[in-house]
């Protein structure tokens, strides 16, 4: 076997049997022994939000309150899930419409895109034609570091964690 594929298999019998690292000297835990300060704010009504939420609760089985940034105050230790420039404490520069970037900037972690208007984030089931980097922003921070994986429509791994950490100073 190669020693890539040795790894891969290493890295897939972690996830599958839902291991995770403990957190490091200068990490953000969001969650940790079964609770979290943390709430999810963003616009309620935007599926990246639900979802978000919806695959949180299902890894550690905590349930992030939602508040709406919209016309809330977003509380000190928050996950930040937006598309408006002026919630954000940096300049994001410049993103795609279906790009996104993750940044945790002290206790708050912010997913954020240029494409979705608080506008075009009305309920509904399916966003047809419209921006989509929020919603990916959700599914990348869900994939690329808590290990979860979208495979098909109806097959995905959602692994099981006792704490979920991102690092300080993320920026991706």
């Amino acid at each position: 076997m190669f020693p890539s594929m040795k790894r891969m298999m290493a890295v897939l019998a972690a996830v599958a049997a839902g291991v995770m690292i403990a957190p490091t000297a200068g990490a953000v835990e969001l969650v940790g022994s079964g609770r979290s300060d943390y709430v999810i704010a963003g616009n309620t009504n935007d599926p990246a939000v639900v979802d978000l939420q919806k695959y949180v609760e299902r890894m550690t089985a905590v349930r992030l309150p939602l508040v709406d940034a919209l016309s809330n105050a977003i509380p000190e230790k928050a996950i930040v899930v937006t598309s408006d420039a002026s919630k954000l404490p940096f300049k994001p520069g410049a993103i795609s419409t279906q790009g996104y970037r993750i940044r945790v900037v002290g206790p708050k972690v912010y997913i954020y895109s240029s494409g979705d208007s608080p506008d075009a984030l009305k309920p509904q089931k399916k966003r047809k034609g419209r921006p989509r980097g929020l919603q990916f922003g959700v599914y990348g921070l869900l994939d690329e570091f808590f290990g979860c994986r979208f495979l098909t429509p109806s097959a995905e791994i959602v692994p099981a964690h006792d704490a979920l950490t991102l690092p300080d100073g993320l920026d991706a």
